[in-house]
C-alpha cells in the first residue's frame, strides 16, 4: 500500500462456528477479485464462550477484528496476518488511513469514554458492533442501536461506517449522509448464513473521493438526553416569560416618542 492511493477492502461478519470458512472466503476473493489490501471481520470472531482452534488458519492478507456481544478469548494463539484491535480505539494503517472501532456490548464503555477517544480525530473507516441509536430509530430497530454511539455522528465524518446490530447481525445499507461537506456510508452486515454478510469497496484519502453527484441525506437526527431536553424547555420558557414581561412593560409606558421607538427590541418592526 502506497500512502495516498486508493485501496480495496473486504469486510465480513463471520459465524463464530465457522471462522475458517470466512477466512477461506477472504483468501478466495483475494485471488478472484483482489488483490485486497486488507480485510475486516465484524462481530464475535473468537468469543470467550467458545473454544476455537485458530492455529491451523492461513490468512493471506492483513485481517483486523475486534469483538462482539461475547468478548474475546485472549487464550487463542492468532496466526500471522490476523490482528485483534480491542474494544475501543484508533488504528492507523501504513498508507495513512485510520480505522476507528467501538465494539462489545458497551456495558463498560460510557459516552464520555467514546468522546475522549475520538474527539478531534479524522477517521476513514468506523467499526461498531451496534448501530448508533439515531439510525436504529430511523428504521424502528431500537434493539440494534445504542445512544452512546450517537456521539460519533456528531464528532466524526468517516467515509464508511460498518456495524452488525446484534448477535445475528442485520443487513442494511443506509442512504449516504453528508455532514460538513463530507459523505458517510453506513453499512450493517448480517452474520454469515443469515443474510448478506460481506461488503467490498475501494477507499482512499478524502481528497481523492469525489462527493459530486451523490444523492445524500442530512445526518441522522440525534435524540437529545432527557436532561438536555428539559434544559432546552426551561430556557425556552424563560425566554418566552422574559418576552411577555418586556411586552407588558412596553405597553404600560404611556409616552413613547417616534424617535425612540425603533430602539425597542420587542417591537416586531
Amino acid at each position: 500500500m502506497k500512502k495516498g492511493e486508493k485501496v480495496k477492502v473486504l469486510v465480513l461478519n463471520p459465524s463464530t462456528k465457522n471462522v475458517s470458512k470466512a477466512i477461506n472466503i477472504i483468501n478466495q476473493q483475494n485471488k478472484k477479485a483482489g488483490p485486497f489490501s486488507f480485510s475486516i471481520l465484524l462481530g464475535d470472531v473468537f468469543p470467550t464462550k467458545d473454544s476455537v482452534e485458530s492455529g491451523d488458519l492461513t490468512v493471506n492478507i492483513p485481517t483486523y477484528f475486534t469483538e462482539g456481544e461475547h468478548g474475546y478469548n485472549s487464550n487463542i494463539e492468532l496466526p500471522e496476518n490476523l490482528v485483534h484491535l480491542g474494544e475501543i480505539g484508533v488504528y492507523k494503517l501504513v498508507n495513512g488511513l485510520k480505522i476507528g472501532y467501538v465494539f462489545g456490548n458497551l456495558k463498560n464503555i460510557t459516552s464520555s469514554d467514546i468522546l475522549e477517544k475520538f474527539k478531534g480525530q479524522s477517521i476513514d473507516i468506523m467499526m461498531t458492533y451496534l448501530w448508533p441509536d439515531a439510525i436504529a430509530r430511523e428504521e424502528n430497530l431500537l434493539l440494534s442501536g445504542d445512544p452512546k454511539l450517537d456521539i460519533l455522528i456528531s464528532e466524526l465524518n468517516p467515509q464508511y461506517w460498518f456495524a452488525c446490530g446484534g448477535e445475528s447481525g442485520k443487513y442494511f445499507e443506509r442512504k449516504p449522509y453528508v455532514k460538513d461537506g463530507k459523505i458517510t456510508r453506513f453499512i450493517s452486515l448480517a452474520t454469515m448464513g443469515e443474510d448478506r454478510c460481506w461488503y467490498a469497496f475501494q477507499i482512499g484519502p478524502i481528497s481523492l473521493n469525489s462527493n459530486q453527484n451523490i444523492d445524500a441525506t442530512p445526518p441522522p437526527i440525534i435524540n437529545k438526553p432527557n436532561g438536555e431536553k428539559r434544559k432546552l424547555e426551561l430556557n425556552k420558557n424563560e425566554n418566552e416569560t422574559s418576552m411577555k414581561r418586556s411586552n407588558y412593560s412596553n405597553k404600560t409606558k404611556l409616552e413613547i416618542t417616534p424617535e425612540s421607538c425603533f430602539l425597542c427590541l420587542s417591537n416586531p418592526k
